[in-house]
């Protein structure tokens, strides 16, 4: 094992660390407040979503040989499955706690249900007819690109949603420090394995592509959170929930 190598696994377990621990933040805000009211529902139907199509995508890159997904390893499959039965668990707590206003948005509901039809379709039709097609078109990376999709815009309900309320109680602040921590840890796994595997003159060979850009779409948008718990709207002490009805 080089010195890189060994670099690289500690640096992964640090990220699988951060991001798998962040989840609880939110599990525990639910339960101390015994309600949803400050987490977007829509923000929890993307990430069940985009969790499950990651699990996807990391087992056929980790167990199947020639899926077109590249740089998977262990930590990357741990963290997916992990992700996935923690936020069944946070799914949970919002059929089960009070939600007040809260609810899901057609949007949300639309685009996860062709999220699952596509997907589910696209898995169906390869694996029946065995189709021969480039690298980046099977499964595996396409999923993962969906995955991509879905992050992008899972976040944005929840920037609204604080917007709307000029709060962010009942949005765990220590879900964001540690999915912060967990991207830069993720990038710069990333980056060390790029190098240690001599593959530097090309930007894709040997890149997990979509780990890398999962990491700034996180990072990018726990900087918005950041700024809307520190400095927009600081948390109410008393950790009442106001919805602004005068904005749309």
């Amino acid at each position: 094992m080089t010195f890189l190598s060994g670099l690289s696994q500690v640096v992964g377990f640090v990220y699988f660390f951060a991001w798998s621990s962040s989840f609880y933040g939110q599990v525990y805000e639910n339960l101390r407040l015994k309600s949803v009211e400050g987490l977007s529902l829509d923000f929890q139907l993307y990430n069940l979503t985009g969790f499950t199509f990651l699990s996807i995508y990391s087992s056929l890159g980790y167990f199947t040989k020639n899926s077109g997904v590249k740089g998977v390893d262990a930590w990357d499959l741990a963290f997916a499955y992990h992700a996935v039965l923690v936020t069944i668990v946070t799914c949970t707590q919002c059929i089960l706690y009070p939600k007040g206003t809260n609810k899901l948005s057609r949007e949300s509901k639309l685009l996860t249900l062709a999220a699952w039809i596509l997907g589910g379709a696209y898995l169906a039709l390869f694996y029946t007819f065995d189709l021969h097609i480039e690298d980046n078109l099977r499964p595996g990376p396409v999923l993962g690109y969906v995955k991509l999709f879905i992050s992008f815009i899972k976040y944005m309900p929840q920037v609204y949603w604080n917007y709307k309320r000029r709060s962010t109680v009942g949005w765990s602040i220590f879900n964001i420090l540690m999915d912060f921590t967990g991207g830069f840890f993720s990038i710069l796994q990333i980056v060390i394995d790029y190098y240690d595997k001599g593959e530097v003159t090309t930007f894709t060979g040997g890149l997990n592509i979509v780990k890398f850009l999962l990491g700034i779409i996180a990072m990018s948008f726990d900087v918005i959170f950041m700024i809307q718990h520190y400095i927009l709207y600081p948390e109410d002490k008393k950790g009442r929930f106001t919805i602004r009805n005068d904005i749309p």
